[in-house]
Protein backbone atom coordinates (compact mmCIF):
# COMPACT_ATOMS: atom_id res chain seq x y z
CA UNK A 1 0.00 0.00 0.00
CA UNK A 2 1.49 3.12 -0.96
CA UNK A 3 1.89 6.07 1.35
CA UNK A 4 0.87 3.57 4.54
CA UNK A 5 3.56 3.63 7.24
CA UNK A 6 4.31 0.50 8.45
CA UNK A 7 6.77 -0.64 11.75
CA UNK A 8 8.06 -3.56 10.77
CA UNK A 9 9.97 -3.47 14.84
CA UNK A 10 11.37 -7.26 14.42
CA UNK A 11 13.60 -5.90 11.75
CA UNK A 12 13.76 -2.52 13.05
CA UNK A 13 13.80 -2.51 17.14
CA UNK A 14 14.74 0.86 17.66
CA UNK A 15 11.67 2.33 14.93
CA UNK A 16 9.20 2.43 18.18
CA UNK A 17 11.64 4.13 20.05
CA UNK A 18 11.86 7.13 17.13
CA UNK A 19 8.08 7.29 16.89
CA UNK A 20 7.86 7.64 20.65
CA UNK A 21 10.72 10.48 20.46
CA UNK A 22 8.78 12.05 17.50
CA UNK A 23 5.18 12.04 19.39
CA UNK A 24 7.11 13.87 22.38
CA UNK A 25 8.29 16.23 19.96
CA UNK A 26 4.84 17.00 18.42
CA UNK A 27 3.55 17.00 21.90
CA UNK A 28 6.12 19.64 23.19
CA UNK A 29 5.46 21.61 19.42
CA UNK A 30 1.34 21.92 20.39
CA UNK A 31 2.18 23.12 24.25
CA UNK A 32 4.31 26.03 23.06
CA UNK A 33 1.94 27.06 20.61
CA UNK A 34 -1.04 26.86 22.68
CA UNK A 35 0.82 29.03 25.68
CA UNK A 36 1.84 31.03 22.72
CA UNK A 37 -1.61 31.36 21.48
CA UNK A 38 -2.84 31.93 25.17
CA UNK A 39 0.44 34.75 25.81
CA UNK A 40 -0.72 36.53 22.29
CA UNK A 41 -4.62 37.00 23.48
CA UNK A 42 -3.53 38.34 26.80
CA UNK A 43 -1.14 40.99 25.26
CA UNK A 44 -4.22 41.63 23.00
CA UNK A 45 -6.29 42.30 25.98
CA UNK A 46 -3.58 44.00 27.66
CA UNK A 47 -3.71 46.38 24.72
CA UNK A 48 -7.43 46.65 24.64
CA UNK A 49 -7.93 47.33 28.05
CA UNK A 50 -5.09 50.07 27.46
CA UNK A 51 -7.04 51.79 24.59
CA UNK A 52 -10.26 51.55 26.38
CA UNK A 53 -8.89 53.87 29.34
CA UNK A 54 -7.56 56.48 26.91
Amino acid sequence: MRGERRCDCAARPDGVARDLFRNEESDVSDVVFVLLTVALFAALALVVRGVEKL
